[in-house]
């Protein structure tokens, strides 16, 4: 008898030890609003993606993200590009995933959301044939992060407080 997997959803989640890996959020912050500032905003950019940088502090991540994969025997995780959200009062994101409708072959295998600033609540959808509707919802704070299935639907709750942004960071990666 022989076995193959063909398909394998997951989700996976905990908090950016920050003081261990030495990553300051704050200038993860100071990026996306930055790069906010004038960015030029593309009419297929449904969802407000502000494309950044890998930085220093973002790197870290990264890295920390791909030795917890290999400490598992889990595939290596190669960063594809890294996007910035911001959300004011009252604002949420769209029901989304991050496979590029263009171009399939590009797309990447995961997704990391991490949360930057702000509190709130992320529902990912995992349907399949049996569950049509199934899905899972997680609180969330600043400093925590969910790694995903980059085909998996998923929104966030509207920012509730009238003083702090939501901030996303939205890291994708191939699986090697």
């Amino acid at each position: 008898m022989k076995r193959k997997i063909v398909v394998q959803k997951e989700i996976i989640w905990g908090q950016i030890p920050c003081e261990d890996i030495n990553v300051d959020l704050e200038k993860i912050s100071q990026n996306i609003i930055s790069k906010l500032i004038g960015y030029d905003f593309e009419d297929r950019n449904y969802y407000r993606d502000i494309k950044l940088d890998f930085q220093k502090d973002n790197d870290k991540i990264n890295k920390y993200f791909d030795n917890e994969f290999r400490k598992q025997k889990w595939p290596s995780l190669v960063p594809i590009n890294s996007i910035g959200n911001v959300h004011v009062f009252l604002e949420g994101t769209y029901k989304r995933n991050h496979i590029d409708p263009y171009n399939y072959s590009e797309s990447p295998n995961m997704s990391a959301l991490i949360i930057i600033k702000g509190s709130g609540e992320l529902v990912i959808e995992h349907s399949d044939y049996k569950q049509e509707n199934s899905f899972s919802q997680f609180s969330f704070n600043q400093g925590d992060y969910f790694i995903f299935n980059s085909d998996l639907n998923y929104f966030t709750s509207k920012n509730t407080n009238r003083e702090q942004y939501t901030q996303l960071l939205i890291n994708n990666y191939e699986l090697i």
